[in-house]
């Protein structure tokens, strides 16, 4: 169906461009955390906090994926991890930036996440025929590796460029783009599962 084609190479340029601008700020939030403070152990409670709660919510968020609009849930988790880089952006410029700040925002990032993986996943599936799965799974799992190579590297040479801000504000070009994109562009069918098939079948079937 070249409708679920167009679809889906629209939502996924953007989900990867948004993407890429977070694996810039996470990186980038944690060179600046420890240039700032040197501590080893404060970088280290960054990833803790974003865990934690991504594995908590992770237990019941593909069951709240299931039930609701995917992507409603989508463009609500997109707008409070953008307004969380938009408080950081504040809290920079008004020189009032504290490691505290960074660890409730890494937590909500950690909440949203739980969330908009597994509703990605299900989109995924909604809009490609069951037969390319694996193909379109490939791809997504090359540019998953390819963002882990070069988002680090990007994020430390813009840093010194310009520093915290300059990726931050990457970030929030990327959200808008992908946010705008899945607004107006991406039709997503909202198929219904059925109760012998859960969001963990589906995506395990890829």
């Amino acid at each position: 169906n070249k409708n679920d084609l167009r679809n889906f190479i629209i939502f996924f340029i953007g989900q990867s461009l948004s993407q890429f601008g977070s694996t810039l700020t996470s990186f980038a939030i944690v060179i600046w955390a420890f240039t700032t403070t040197g501590k080893v152990m404060t970088s280290s409670m960054l990833a803790v906090c974003n865990t934690i709660p991504y594995l908590f919510v992770s237990l019941f968020g593909g069951s709240v994926v299931d039930r609701k609009n995917k992507k409603t849930i989508m463009l609500i988790c997109d707008l409070i991890a953008a307004l969380s880089t938009l408080v950081i952006i504040i809290c920079l410029q008004l020189n009032s930036m504290e490691i505290w700040i960074l660890y409730i925002i890494n937590a909500i990032s950690g909440l949203m996440n739980a969330f908009q993986n597994p509703a990605s996943q299900v989109v995924i599936t909604m809009l490609v025929e069951k037969q390319n799965f694996v193909k379109f799974g490939g791809l997504q799992t090359t540019v998953n590796s390819m963002l882990s190579i070069f988002a680090p590297i990007m994020a430390t040479g813009l840093i010194s460029i310009g520093g915290l801000e300059i990726v931050l504000i990457i970030d929030l070009c990327t959200f808008l783009f992908a946010f705008l994109t899945l607004l107006f562009l991406v039709k997503i069918p909202e198929k219904k599962l059925t109760n012998d098939t859960r969001f963990w079948d589906v995506v395990l079937d890829i």
